[in-house]
């Protein structure tokens, strides 16, 4: 159920606490989990995919780290998206992104989305709203240089944003 380039400890210890929120189950997967928030809290970034057929628990699993994460200081970024036609590009990305944005003060978010505020309001419009003096972006020559802008815009606002409040981003994608 749990894809990653490393090995959890054997012998965690840390899960009592979770007993009492009612989580049953999955203790080998939170314990990996909770390894990877605690090295990432620290300081050492961490991915972690939960894999597996609909209906096993994987969006509990990842709730129940959510609260952990939460509890520990850091914000958590939920983004959800169906498997269906008509879903946007890069939609779980910008629903995660959008609920940072309207729960982050407005001078924050300006030093926290810096120069890639344009590129990044035209994926979540919440950043004009919050931040009305934003500009449109600039053109560029090709698709791929718009793409590659509005990642490196991504990317520098999530890491800055980080250095303020440790984030743990959630992603959940449902299929049909």
């Amino acid at each position: 159920m749990i894809e990653n380039g490393f090995c959890p400890c054997s012998n965690f210890g840390g899960l009592n606490e979770f007993q009492d929120s009612g989580f049953i189950g999955r203790q080998s997967e939170l314990a990996v989990l909770t390894v990877a928030l605690d090295h990432a809290l620290s300081g050492r970034g961490q991915r972690v995919m939960l894999a597996g057929e609909p209906g096993i628990g994987k969006t509990r699993l990842a709730q129940e780290l959510s609260n952990r994460a939460e509890s520990m200081g850091a914000r958590v970024l939920w983004g959800r998206c169906y498997e269906e036609q008509g879903v946007p590009s890069y939609w779980p990305w910008a629903r995660a992104i959008r609920s940072h944005v309207r729960n982050s003060d407005p001078e924050q978010l300006i030093s926290e989305i810096g120069a890639g505020a344009a590129d990044i309001a035209g994926l979540v419009p919440d950043v004009k709203e919050r931040l009305p003096d934003v500009g449109p972006p600039s053109q560029m020559e090709s698709p791929e240089q718009a793409q590659f802008r509005i990642f490196d815009s991504i990317t520098t606002y999530l890491k800055t944003a980080s250095q303020n409040q440790p984030l743990v981003s959630a992603r959940v994608r449902h299929s049909n």
